[in-house]
């Protein structure tokens, strides 16, 4: 008898989770995770023994496939274990001359934003404002919203936070939506489940998308869902101030809660997931920006994004990995009783804070010459404060100096030179990985002796070892001979290396 891929990932050890009547999730078992890969059963797939895949690594298919993928079978070899005949070769390939190039991978390209159908667009300009007022009327999701989110009233009346009191069911027609059917033959309505709706609105006030937060799901039921459209629109939340860099992280709630606290210091782009890429017009912003800041969740897959896709795609001298000082994202670091908007400011060069004025304490002035003191006057007089602005971008690397003048008033300024490529090599993702793991589980330690996250887990602007590289980018990690780590009192890290006759101990300090 056939195994599909729900049973053969059984057999591997894994205990999938019913998430529907077709659907089974649980760990990757390429790229771990909790529920990341997904199987659909009964009948589906090329072969009727199911489809699967990841929300981490990408990888999908159908039984054939998750044999090739997963279990490292050949394409031949994967068929006769299925009890398949394989497909006959459908031609042969055109040779390769000798030395001529391998084709090259086609590039990344942004996709263009596409509003959703002009029926689902007026159906969702009744819908958001009707749920904005039932939220200010729902004292209980208010009080929800500024305790667990840290999301003022105001926060959530100004970005359009709704809220549904009730499940809602709506024709799907309607909503531009095609029409579809149950087995038993009834309609199947539009469903619009209880919680916070959290729409995203195009640059000139257009609903893009909707997505909604469900406050208590059932168990292994979703907790996020994103309202049907058709096109399809996954755009990212956008919200750009007066400000030169961005922050990217993945969910909307807290880019809300860094737009309350920072959105002076920093604009904000919310891609909904680590998997989600930037459409055409936040490529463009941040294409354009200075500096990057990329604050992904700190799970497998936003540390999987931040450390391959976005150092590939966006220059390395602006891009600044900067994850959160505790906890998986924002929230959670609040949540902890974190400054956020002082963790902001520690990420931003001076050019990109914001100008501030300045005081000057004038000492008395002597008594002389009205002449002379109305010289005096014009010679000290401070500069209108509309005068004074941030200092503007410059092709250098973020942590370059300002400008120093001298007597003169000559520009006499030394540049840093140009940063090296930061970008780690597959031997520092490995050692990063070994590490990880060895911190996660020591970190209460750590933090008591005066190691922070970002000491700990931040990525350096320059070449390794320049830059700030934190403890579990050291290369020790990654070493064969690595035996004994420990915790000194005064917070130093110690590594003992086991080599010929003699144990080499390396250590590693806080910063």
């Amino acid at each position: 008898m056939q195994q599909d891929i729900l049973e053969r990932y059984i057999a591997m050890g894994f205990t999938p989770k019913k998430k529907t009547a077709n659907e089974w999730a649980g760990p990757c078992p390429d790229c771990g995770g909790n529920d990341r890969f997904c199987i659909w059963g009964n009948g589906e797939g090329k072969h009727g023994l199911g489809r699967f895949y990841c929300r981490g690594c990408k990888v999908q298919g159908d039984a054939i496939e998750f044999l090739r993928a997963i279990q490292g079978l050949g394409y031949g070899e994967a068929c006769r274990d299925l009890g398949l005949t394989p497909a006959a070769p459908s031609g042969r390939r055109a040779a390769r001359e000798p030395g001529a190039p391998t084709p090259a991978t086609p590039a990344w390209a942004p996709k263009p934003g596409e509003l959703p159908n002009p029926r689902w667009q007026a159906q969702a300009r009744k819908l958001i404002p009707w749920a904005v007022r039932q939220l200010q009327a729902t004292p209980d999701a208010l009080s929800w919203l500024l305790a667990e989110r840290g999301l003022t009233p105001e926060t959530a009346a100004r970005f359009h936070v709704g809220w549904l009191p009730d499940d809602l069911y709506r024709d799907r027609t309607a909503w531009g939506l095609p029409q579809e059917f149950k087995p038993n033959g009834k309609r199947r309505m539009l469903w619009l489940p209880r919680g916070l709706v959290l729409p995203v609105l195009d640059a000139s006030g257009k609903p893009a998308r909707i997505k909604f937060r469900r406050p208590n799901p059932g168990q292994d039921e979703p907790k996020y869902l994103y309202l049907p459209s058709l096109p399809k629109n996954t755009a990212p939340l956008s919200i750009a101030g007066t400000a030169a860099a961005w922050i990217v992280m993945e969910s909307e709630l807290d880019a809300l809660l860094l737009a309350q606290e920072a959105g002076d210091l920093v604009n904000v782009l919310a891609l909904g997931s680590a998997s989600l890429r930037p459409d055409a017009e936040a490529h463009a912003r941040l294409q354009n920006a200075p500096l990057i800041l990329l604050a992904l969740d700190f799970d497998d897959a936003g540390n999987k994004a931040a450390m391959s896709w976005w150092p590939e795609h966006y220059p390395p001298e602006k891009l600044r990995i900067w994850p959160v000082p505790e906890g998986k994202d924002p929230c959670d670091a609040w949540r902890a009783g974190w400054d956020l908007r002082a963790w902001i400011e520690a990420g931003l060069p001076p050019f990109c804070l914001p100008a501030r004025p300045v005081e000057i304490a004038a000492p008395t002035p002597r008594p002389e010459p009205a002449r002379q003191e109305e010289e005096v006057h014009e010679q000290h007089q401070a500069p209108a404060l509309d005068a004074i602005g941030p200092c503007p971008p410059s092709d250098d690397t973020p942590d370059s100096p300002p400008a120093l003048v001298n007597a003169t008033g000559q520009d006499a300024h030394r540049r840093l030179s140009r940063p090296r490529k930061s970008k780690p090599t597959p031997d520092m993702v490995r050692s990063y990985k070994s590490g990880r793991r060895w911190i996660q589980a020591h970190l209460d330690d750590l933090f008591a002796h005066g190691w922070t996250r970002p000491s700990l887990f931040r990525a350096g602007q320059f070449k390794f070892p320049c830059g700030g590289w934190g403890l579990a980018w050291a290369s020790a990690w990654g070493k064969p001979n690595v035996g004994s780590v420990t915790i000194a009192e005064d917070g130093t890290v110690v590594f003992e290396l086991n080599e010929a006759g003699r144990v080499v101990r390396q250590t590693v300090q806080p910063r």
